[in-house]
């Protein structure tokens, strides 16, 4: 998608530094901005064969030419799609490489020679941000002797590749346009190429119709930005209700939290406290057994217990002691008693 004449020197380059045509060669294709430019590449396929849907949905047109086709992939697309699309592009390079689908209706040429045949719409996407400012107005009105429509992209802001030696806003090309009968149309939207792209088309209404359509567009866009200001300044009106709710939900949450780890500081101190007595009456527990043990296994221990038992053994005074064979003595019997008055019978030898 490139276009120039005769070398130019380079706005933005050292100075003696000059453009020439075959700046726009492999390096240069290998290195394009998104992806490398490649009429098999992926990308390039499904972007330019989007484009030829939405030109092909939008505008039903019979002819095309591509003004700038590089490697001729949306002209390839076109045709698949029954338009007879051609195009056009200075780099010899990219028509050698042009797409299967384009070769044989794309040629090496200069936009600003003129075309032999009208088409039904002219696409020119990136490209004349490429074009001297001394020899684009040339251009333009080239293309706009050739068709009624034109569809246009060209970067507003993209001054970082080299060959942009003519980065311009959309309002600079559209008054290129209108100073030869063309003007936006409100109708499309162009947006499926880039954010800046425009359909341009011959207006050959009354002044007054175009003026119209520009203030209509221009009323609705109003509206609509005072639409948005307004819902902007209600959402941050809320905003800022939320913002002062969640700073009171935050205060409180913040209280309760110091509380709760106050409680739980608390009865963690309860608990090792509890802790710490458990394990000290453990401990003296502990020292008694041992102490128990101690004792119970020392020789006095021993003798004091054997001398206990035997002390145990001596008959108490006024208390039975034990007979000769360490049993108890016998009780003395009970006096017989009368079998028939029950008392006891009467000493022998009393009369």
């Amino acid at each position: 998608m490139t276009e120039h004449q005769e070398p130019v020197a380079l706005a933005t380059a050292p100075v003696g530094c000059l453009l020439e045509s075959s700046d726009y060669g492999a390096w240069y294709y290998a290195h394009y901005s998104v992806a490398a430019y490649d009429p098999a590449e992926p990308y390039w396929q499904s972007f330019f064969g989007d484009v030829a849907s939405r030109i092909v949905e939008t505008f039903r047109p019979t002819s095309s030419l591509d003004a700038g086709c590089a490697m001729g992939v949306l002209v390839g697309s076109l045709r698949e799609r029954g338009v007879d699309a051609e195009g056009v592009d200075l780099s010899a390079y990219a028509i050698e490489q042009a797409d299967p689908r384009a070769q044989g209706h794309v040629c090496v040429g200069s936009l600003a020679d003129p075309l032999t045949r009208r088409y039904d719409i002219i696409t020119c996407i990136e490209v004349l941000e490429h074009i001297d400012a001394g020899r684009v107005e040339a251009v333009v009105a080239n293309l706009c002797s050739a068709t009624d429509t034109v569809l246009l992209s060209t970067t507003p802001d993209d001054f970082n590749e080299g060959t942009h030696v003519n980065v311009r806003p959309p309002s600079y090309w559209c008054g290129l346009f209108a100073d030869q009968g063309f003007h936006r149309r409100f109708d499309v939207d162009a947006s499926f190429i880039s954010p800046w792209a425009v359909v341009l088309h011959r207006r050959q209404e009354p002044l007054r119709v175009v003026v119209v359509d520009y203030e209509t567009a221009l009323w609705n866009l109003r509206r609509e930005n005072i639409g948005t200001r307004a819902a902007v300044i209600e959402r941050d009106r809320q905003l800022a209700e939320l913002g002062e709710h969640l700073k009171q939900v935050t205060a409180s949450l913040a209280d309760a939290d110091v509380q709760r780890t106050t409680e739980v500081t608390q009865e963690r101190l309860r608990t090792e406290e509890a802790d710490r007595r458990a394990q000290a009456a453990a401990s003296q527990a502990q020292l008694a057994q041992t102490r128990v043990e101690q004792i119970t296994g020392s020789t006095s221990y021993r003798m004091a217990s054997a001398a206990a038992r035997a002390v145990r053994r001596v008959p108490r005074p006024g208390g039975r002691g034990t007979d000769s064979t360490g049993g108890t003595p016998e009780a003395p019997a009970e006096p017989a008693t009368d079998a028939t008055h029950g008392s006891p019978p009467p000493p022998v030898g009393t009369a």
